[in-house]
C-alpha cells in the first residue's frame, strides 16, 4: 500500500505540480535511517567524497545503508515482484527497495515515496533491516 512521503524542505513551497526532483535516494534513506532530508544529503555528500563519486552513486547508499544495519540482497532471475507486490510478501520487514533507476522505503508492508509505482515498478534488489 502507497502512503505518500517527501521530506524534502522545497516540496512544502510548491505551488502545484508533479514533484520533478531527483532526490529519491535521500527520500529512502531519510526515512529508512529517521534522518531529517538535509542530514541525510550531508551523510550523503561526506560519503561520496571518500569514494570520489556523486552523491547517488549506488556504492554511496549501498555503504550507508550496511553501515546502519541492512544487508542487500538481490532478487532472483526469474519474475521480479513489483513493488506492491513484494510489500505484501514482506509485511513485517523494513527495506529499501532499487527499482528502474529509483529507490523506495518500504516499511510493514507499505512503501513510502512521492507517486505510487504499485504497480508498474519491479524490484531488482533490495536492502533490508537485520532484526
Amino acid at each position: 500500500m502507497f502512503e505518500f512521503y517527501n521530506p524534502n524542505p522545497s516540496y512544502k513551497k510548491r505551488k502545484n505540480g508533479k514533484w520533478k526532483k531527483p532526490d529519491c535516494v535521500l527520500r529512502a534513506l531519510s526515512k529508512a535511517l529517521d534522518l531529517s532530508w538535509e542530514d541525510t544529503f550531508k551523510a550523503t555528500v561526506e560519503e561520496a567524497l571518500k569514494q570520489f563519486t556523486v552523491q547517488n552513486d549506488n556504492d554511496v547508499y549501498k555503504a550507508i545503508l550496511l553501515r546502519n544495519g541492512y544487508e542487500y540482497h538481490a532478487v532472483p532471475a526469474g519474475r521480479k515482484p513489483t513493488v506492491n507486490e513484494f510489500a505484501e510478501e514482506h509485511p513485517n520487514d523494513v527495506c529499501v527497495l532499487s527499482v528502474a533507476n529509483h529507490l523506495v522505503y518500504a516499511d510493514s508492508g507499505k512503501f513510502y515515496d512521492t507517486g505510487d509505482w504499485s504497480g508498474s515498478c519491479k524490484v531488482y534488489s533490495y536492502y533490508i533491516k537485520k532484526a
